[in-house]
């Protein structure tokens, strides 16, 4: 693969040493006065090591770059890795090889071969290399095959962390829940760790720490390892040690991120293992005696210099719940969509198609006057089209919703109250009972009441007072437990103010932050993927700048001098800020649609807001499908 091929020596080995000692001994040829060698010259040209320090408990990949200075084209052969000695001649083979299909004049290629953890003792190792090693091409200079010795050094491994093995699996009790800047950078490859099948196809991970738990009741949740320094994969496993069986895995979240992220629906009362473990790539195969490594598996890419094979580092590992928005495809991620009132036509590109304009989804559900409330009332991770209607024949407005379970059917969709606009109830759809599905609240501005019909049956309500009128209603996830909070946001003071679902609502145990001021637009989000929405403003244009969004982050525990600053556009251009995790990473991407030339403008999280989604999709007078 990527130039070399993994195979069994051949045992039809061709010496052409005249006498039976060192490849280096002297070997006589012609010269020509003019010109240089001729035929092939395989030379050696440089060993490199990731990492370049190495631990004991680490995979070293050796990167053994080879080039032919002749003048003819080589055939294939064989490259072989020595540690702290020299091959004495052909056929003395090497602690691991890889092959070569042939290098034409002046070609270069790079071979890669992976010392296995627990292959080099603490210390100073040279490393060697014999390009031909089986002496199978026929060169112009014979004594030029073997490199010099490369240094490698080797430390101790550091303590592994308690829970190294699925044994001493750590527990967990509650969900959300956090393992932040741990050291695993001393973890190893247990001997009972299992091999990942389909649909993931993994090497036994390096570094690979384990945890534990059983959930009380049926559950969605997201497994991530956003902010970890190194190249991580998950594996989900039921069962017990020694005789697993995988639910389902992820390796890399997307081919800008090596950290990874799964969600999965979790049964309650099923014990669980859940795996993290170091991306492990094995190139070259050992020579006997030393352990057959494991057949080769696929790499991702043909390795980088910066991909870091060291065991471990700062692993970041979260559980949240698995709370979703504007997602009408099920693959956990946001999609770009429109709603046209002239028309009543909504317009989706998919997040899972790479919001191709090639695949896009339509609906035609509403009309002008209508204000769209999508969300999942039905509970099958679809988001369903809704639009609330105008008052109408002596009627409130209502929900009026196309249900994805049903195959979108009009004449079986669902039609909630919604209120009075004139006492400014205004719709604040969320999941306040837990269930998975939406409730089709409001918020009624003229009472500071609120007014939340749950499902399935809407025929239970909740009432909260909580806000007075000129303070903009927030549904957010502030407590984690995956259900919508009652909040505002009082524009007058910057004040925003909760009643935590995690304590039944109740008003002996509100939640208040300070953030913001008068002139700011609210638009609360998870931006750090820590399962708890942050408390975020898009504040005007200042000093030249353009708008920015202004985040408080819940994991720095809302610290002001670590809040975040992204660009949010200019409003004479028409910049609506449509926070909402885009790329998958779970953090909510800072975005804007341009109105006034139907553009979104996406920087992606997972980049460091260095890399844009960008997608034409919408006209001046649109509505957001969200």
């Amino acid at each position: 693969m990527h130039g070399t091929s993994v195979s069994q020596r051949g045992i039809g080995v061709i010496s052409r040493l005249a006498l039976a000692g060192s490849l280096v001994a002297s070997i006589f040829f012609t010269e020509v006065a003019t010109a240089g060698p001729v035929g092939p010259d395989l030379v050696v040209l440089n060993i490199t090591f990731s990492p370049s320090v190495a631990y004991t408990n680490d995979d070293v990949r050796a990167q053994v770059q080879v080039k032919n200075i002749g003048s003819a084209s080589s055939g294939s052969m064989t490259v072989d890795v020595y540690v702290d000695r020299t091959p004495v001649g052909c056929s003395d083979w090497g602690d691991y090889f890889a092959d070569n299909y042939g290098l034409d004049p002046n070609g270069e290629a790079t071979l890669y071969m992976t010392f296995r953890d627990g292959d080099f003792s603490a210390g100073s190792h040279n490393i060697y290399a014999f390009v031909d090693s089986g002496c199978s091409v026929t060169e112009a200079n014979e004594t030029n095959n073997i490199s010099t010795g490369y240094a490698l050094n080797v430390t101790a491994a550091p303590a592994a962390p308690v829970h190294d093995d699925i044994a001493a699996a750590k527990t967990i009790s509650n969900i959300p829940s956090a393992d932040s800047y741990v050291d695993v950078s001393g973890a190893t490859r247990g001997t009972g760790d299992p091999q990942v099948g389909a649909p993931c196809y993994l090497n036994p991970g390096r570094a690979s720490v384990w945890y534990e738990g059983t959930p009380g009741g049926d559950t969605s949740v997201k497994l991530d390892t956003m902010g970890s320094n190194y190249d991580t994969w998950i594996a989900v496993w039921t069962g017990s040690p020694g005789s697993l069986t995988l639910v389902d895995c992820n390796d890399d979240l997307s081919l800008d991120v090596t950290q990874s992220m799964l969600r999965l629906d979790l049964t309650g009362g099923t014990h669980y293992y859940l795996e993290v473990a170091q991306y492990a790539v094995w190139y070259g195969q050992a020579r006997p005696p030393a352990p057959t490594a494991a057949t080769d598996v696929e790499a991702k890419a043909i390795p980088a210099p910066d991909v870091n094979e060291q065991a471990g580092g700062m692993l970041v590992f979260h559980i949240t719940q698995d709370v979703r928005l504007d997602d009408f495809d099920a693959d956990g991620l946001t999609d770009i969509g429109y709603f046209h009132p002239a028309t009543g036509l909504w317009s989706l590109l998919h997040s899972g198609d790479s919001f191709s304009y090639g695949t896009p989804q339509y609906f035609s559900w509403g009309q002008s006057g209508d204000i769209v409330v999508p969300g999942d009332y039905d509970g099958d991770k679809l988001w369903d089209p809704a639009v609330r209607t105008p008052p109408a024949g002596g009627q409130s407005a209502a929900y009026r919703i196309l249900l994805s379970s049903l195959a979108y059917d009009y004449g079986s969709s669902l039609t909630v109250p919604a209120g009075w606009p004139g006492l400014g109830d205004t719709p604040v759809v969320g999941d306040y009972n837990g269930d998975g599905k939406s409730d089709p609240a409001i918020w009624r501005g003229s009472a500071g009441v609120w007014i939340i019909p749950l499902s399935p049956t809407y025929g239970s309500y909740l009432f909260k007072s909580w806000g007075t009128t000129g303070d903009t209603p927030v549904s957010a996830d502030v407590d984690g437990d995956g259900r919508s909070d009652i909040g505002y946001w009082r524009p007058s003071t910057g004040v925003w103010g909760f009643l935590q679902s995690s304590q039944s609502y109740s008003y002996a145990s509100p939640l208040f932050f300070n953030w913001g001021q008068t002139g700011d637009i609210p638009v609360m989000a998870d931006y750090d993927g820590d399962g708890f929405a942050d408390p975020a403003v898009v504040i005007p244009p200042a000093g030249g700048q353009s708008r920015a969004y202004r985040i408080l982050l819940s994991s720095t525990s809302f610290n002001p001098a670590q809040s975040v600053t992204i660009p949010a556009g200019w409003p004479g251009l028409g910049d609506t800020p449509v926070p909402a995790d885009y790329d998958g990473d779970g953090k909510a991407d800072a975005g804007i649609w341009r109105n006034s030339a139907g553009v979104w403008i996406i920087p992606k999280s997972s980049t460091g807001n260095t890399a844009y989604i960008f997608a034409a999709w919408g006209a001046p007078g649109d509505q957001l499908a969200r």
